[in-house]
């Protein structure tokens, strides 16, 4: 079989011209010249196969966050997922056919991950008022979320998350009688 990379590297080709959800093992095999079976041997769900061509082109976050402010590495790391969300792999494996949603999950869930190493610790509330406009514009309105808007919403979801938990650091105790 073909490499790995050359099924890949086809299967992007084609993404370039044609929309993930009409994709089948079929169109994939001539796309890639290999027959079905070939795939079927290397990737047995349509789903596996898409999960393993995400992951082969995603860049982890850690060479792409680099500043030394919390708020700098904040807007670098959403800055990293809006351009991988901008990418035809990156639209394709938001919307890639998957009855569990498995790929989906696994995805977000490095992304969260990700922005929890290289920057500071983010709860799932956080994260989706983070990572929620970056989806919302690539895959409903196809377009990237703009610079300035990318560095406002890292700084005011630092300065929200900030705030609140000083005040749920400030509740009142009753005084002892």
């Amino acid at each position: 079989m073909r490499t790995n990379d050359h099924v890949f590297r086809s299967v992007l080709d084609l993404l370039l011209t044609t929309d993930i959800m009409p994709i089948t093992y079929a169109a994939i095999a001539t796309q890639c010249e290999v027959s079905r079976r070939t795939l079927y041997t290397h990737w047995a769900t349509l789903p596996e196969f898409w999960n393993d061509m995400f992951m082969h082109f995603y860049l982890p976050m850690s060479g792409a966050v680099t500043l030394p402010t919390v708020e700098g590495r904040m807007e670098q790391g959403l800055l990293h997922i809006r351009d991988w969300l901008s990418t035809p792999v990156g639209r394709a494996a938001l919307l890639a056919p998957d009855e569990t949603g498995a790929t989906r999950r696994g995805i977000i869930e490095m992304w969260r991950a990700e922005l929890s190493t290289t920057v500071v610790r983010v709860d799932d509330h956080t994260f989706s008022r983070l990572v929620g406009p970056l989806c919302f514009d690539a895959l409903f309105l196809g377009e990237r979320t703009l610079d300035a808007a990318v560095r406002d919403l890292a700084r005011l979801t630092l300065i929200s998350d900030i705030l609140t938990r000083a005040s749920d650091l400030d509740v009142d105790e009753p005084e002892p009688q």
